[in-house]
């Protein structure tokens, strides 16, 4: 297994998309958490109920869903180019069980998206509060305990839609229309359902579209009427493994 975890590091840093979205996705939260700790008004000392800390944790993990975006397209593009470019050929050829490939790829995945959301939310909250605290406030990592929660969620969002993406990757095999339907899920197609349901009068049943209920958990205090932490992110990473074993299994059927 560890050599197939080389082979398919050696995969991975190859290709330049992938180096272009990590680097996008650490340095996006960063700067926004820079100019806001630089220019945000600090003399009201924070307008929501956890304070100017609570408001600098919940930047941190507004920000940081755009770096989940590009993490989890990221994965997806790692099994759909091996698909694109026939790499994935010889790659099963030199090791026919192709579970033990998929699951170095996950696991891989898994590690490298793991490092970079802990590298960009810790970047970004070091930013902002040492700004914040130079101008005079008062910011704490510990000033609540939502806080860390909160932030450590984002760590455990950017892995579960690396699963989800590497998940819709063997499903679809086609780079373009996978990464879509990474970033569009949350934003439109469970966005479209959640209104339905609304307008529908079931307000309630908006708490089990799994990928809205994940990024509203990493929030420092969720929706009341959501399924909170860490409920919701094991309901979608479940669902993300299940997605993930789905497309496992077809791809036994398929050609490579």
């Amino acid at each position: 297994m560890i050599a197939i975890m080389q082979s398919e590091w050696i995969k991975f840093r190859s290709i330049f998309a992938n180096w272009v979205l990590i680097v996008i996705g650490v340095l996006f939260p960063v700067v926004i958490a820079t100019l806001v700790g630089s220019l945000g008004d600090i003399e009201s000392g924070g307008g929501s109920r956890a304070g100017l800390s609570g408001d600098l944790a919940d930047l941190v993990a507004g920000t940081t869903i755009v770096t989940v975006f590009l993490l989890g397209a990221a994965a997806t593009i790692s099994i759909t180019a091996e698909f694109a470019h026939s790499t994935i050929r010889p790659t099963y050829a030199a090791t026919p069980n192709r579970v033990r490939v998929l699951l170095a790829k996950v696991l891989l995945n898994t590690v490298i998206v793991g490092v970079v959301a802990i590298v960009a939310i810790v970047i970004s909250w070091l930013a902002g509060s040492i700004i914040l605290n130079s101008r005079g406030a008062s910011v704490s990592f510990g000033e609540i305990p939502a806080i860390r929660s909160s932030l450590i969620s984002g760590v455990f969002l950017a892995v579960i839609v690396s699963w989800f993406g590497f998940g819709i990757g063997l499903l679809i095999r086609n780079s373009p229309a996978a990464v879509v339907v990474v970033v569009l899920w949350p934003l439109l197609i469970e966005g479209l359902i959640a209104l339905a349901l609304t307008l529908s009068g079931a307000d309630g049943a908006t708490q089990w579209l799994p990928y809205g209920s994940a990024i509203d958990s990493v929030q420092v205090f969720p929706s009341d009427d959501g399924l909170g932490r860490p409920g919701a992110l094991l309901y979608f990473g479940a669902i993300a493994l299940a997605i993930v074993a789905i497309g496992a299994a077809l791809d036994q059927r398929r050609d490579a």
